[in-house]
């Protein structure tokens, strides 16, 4: 038997990575595709993909061993990390037994996660959040994702809905979200939020462009940024509400720490105190220590780190 690695993928939203790692964390292989090119014959085509990437892999590097695939997706899954329950942002996920599918071709055995849980793991172990056996890890991008560690351990409840932030209802019959429902945090804090708003306020030339949501939103920072009083308040709005939510879960579950991450944190620096005056303001004053907001350590990494410890944890525990 060669040296054991395990394979992590990462499903966004853009792009899908694909990356080998031994046992020490050491990357072995790494490829970058374009997610609408490699799902263009749906989930069939997803898993012959990943065989390919394995087979390149195999041929690098033939005193290997794969023991494990650890997949992060950008929506819900089953409590058995077999199946993927919801997946809005990548229709052709939902209700697919990716985990069993992709077993079968590949020959090992393969456990799906939310994304947001893997770059969760992966802060808490690995990042911003290590040495706290509690930790919160909240992305903002395109959407708002969120993923829960308690004791060490990802924790996402008896029904995968665990941490599923960007869907609590932040305004009474609000804004429709693509759940379904009325109100969602993700509707006015996310890239696709404050994409909707640079068009609303006339800052986008029309919402033909609204299928590019992050490019939206991007419109709306830099006219914040320009002097622009509508935009900034529109963001301070959105920030404020993210505070608000924050507040509620440190209210709830009260974690050791909380990792902000995101491409909308990155870009949003200038509006950083509007969300930890929303949070203080918020929290339960009379704790005797609130849980400090830091920034993400492993940036873009985050999941597919997670996903190495994940993957670790499964073959060392065998």
């Amino acid at each position: 038997m060669g040296q054991p690695v395990l394979l992590v993928i990462d499903i966004g939203g853009t792009n899908t990575i694909c990356e080998t790692y031994d046992l020490a964390g050491s990357e072995l292989l790494s490829e970058t595709h374009s997610t609408p090119q490699v799902f263009a014959e749906g989930a069939a085509g997803f898993v012959q993909h990943v065989k390919g990437f394995v087979q390149s892999h195999m041929a690098r590097h033939p005193h290997t061993t794969l023991g494990v695939i650890i997949v992060g997706v950008p929506g819900i899954v089953s409590t058995d990390g077999t199946r993927v329950i919801s997946c809005p942002n990548l229709k052709e996920l939902d209700g697919v037994a990716l985990g069993e599918e992709l077993s079968a071709a590949v020959g090992v055995p393969v456990y799906i996660y939310k994304d947001t849980e893997l770059a969760a793991i992966g802060e808490q172990q690995v990042g911003a959040a290590r040495g706290f056996a509690n930790a919160v890890c909240v992305m903002v991008g395109t959407g708002l994702g969120c993923g829960l560690v308690i004791n060490n351990r990802i924790w996402r409840g008896d029904h995968s809905l665990a941490g599923e932030l960007g869907h609590t209802i932040i305004i009474p019959n609000g804004r429709l979200c693509t759940c379904g429902r009325q109100g969602c945090l993700e509707m006015y804090c996310s890239g696709k939020a404050f994409g909707r708003q640079a068009v609303e306020l006339g800052i986008a030339p029309s919402d033909d462009h609204r299928r590019d949501e992050p490019a939206l939103a991007r419109l709306l920072f830099e006219a914040a940024e320009g002097g622009s009083g509508a935009a900034a308040e529109a963001i301070a709005s959105g920030f404020t509400l993210l505070g608000i939510a924050l507040a509620n879960m440190v209210n709830l579950l009260n974690p050791g720490i909380i990792v902000l991450g995101g491409g909308l944190i990155t870009g949003g620096v200038a509006f950083r105190s509007v969300i930890e005056k929303s949070y203080m303001d918020s929290v339960r004053s009379f704790a005797a220590s609130v849980p400090a907001i830091v920034d993400s350590q492993l940036g873009a990494q985050a999941v597919t780190k997670g996903a190495w410890v994940e993957g670790k944890r499964i073959l060392e525990d065998w």
